[in-house]
């Protein structure tokens, strides 16, 4: 971090409070009530990648990278065969954890963030990428520091895309090449395709899904939405997209059947 806003002092406290406290998994049991809701089969193993989340396996040639903001170039870490794991969240209950460290008028989203990040939700996790697309997300890489390695991107805050564009693929064309040389890979316009098409496909998955929920809305229900969204935030691209085909698929048929007189 080239800036500081926490002194060594303060650094100190943040570390001791990143310890052996209680496991919260208040996502998993508000999943579980919602899922005796689903009229959809096919939703079961979403719901159960809930539960897995909370237990992850990691082998040695895992690396799990941590991200913020849509600003963060995914396709870049799957390019490198790295494992990403979308950071966004406002849980209740960690927001509650949160205000232990931090005071209560700070975001939310922050607060819960920091809640999941000093009780070990995250201890997995090689890497994190925090974007200073915020005041809040600039000064959360600093209160992440103490526990976690950062990459601060800092793409700036003006959205005109044209005026700014050579400055964005610089700093997407360092961050590449920082990924690739931390974790030794080769990845090239091949493996960058791939994964552009992945993520495409999922894109595609969600306006299909969209669309036929405007047509009706009741074959796939609001937290079967939401889930299928927060499960991808974490699970392997290609295998989300599988899961999700199947869940379109029979809310297709759900449909088509509803129509039939």
């Amino acid at each position: 971090m080239q800036k500081k806003f926490l002194n060594k002092y303060n650094e100190i406290i943040l570390k001791n409070l990143s310890s052996k406290k209680p496991f919260l998994n208040d996502e998993f049991e508000q999943a579980l009530k919602y899922r005796l809701k689903s009229g959809l089969s096919s939703m079961d193993d979403f719901y159960k990648a809930i539960e897995s989340n909370f237990r992850i396996e990691k082998t040695q040639k895992d690396r799990y990278i941590g991200y913020f903001c849509s600003i963060v170039p995914e396709e870049l870490l799957i390019a490198c065969c790295l494992k990403p794991v979308r950071l966004c969240c406002e849980e209740y209950a960690w927001t509650n954890a949160g205000e232990e460290i931090l005071p209560g008028d700070i975001c939310p989203v922050i607060k819960s963030i920091c809640g999941k990040f000093y009780n070990n939700v995250y201890d997995y996790l090689d890497l994190v990428i925090v974007p200073g697309t915020c005041d809040p997300k600039t000064k959360l890489a600093e209160l992440l520091s103490p526990v976690k390695e950062i990459y601060f991107l800092d793409p700036g805050r003006n959205s005109d895309y044209l005026d700014n564009v050579d400055k964005w693929t610089a700093l997407y064309t360092k961050f590449f090449e920082f990924l690739k040389q931390k974790f030794q890979c080769n990845a090239g316009r091949k493996q960058l395709l791939n994964a552009c098409k992945l993520t495409n496909k999922r894109t595609e998955i969600f306006k299909k899904i969209y669309e036929l929920r405007i047509k009706s809305p009741d074959v796939i229900n609001a937290f079967d939405y939401y889930v299928m969204i927060y499960v991808s935030f974490f699970m392997d691209i290609e295998q989300w997209n599988n899961m999700a085909e199947k869940v379109y698929d029979e809310a297709k048929e759900k449909h088509s059947l509803s129509k039939k007189p």
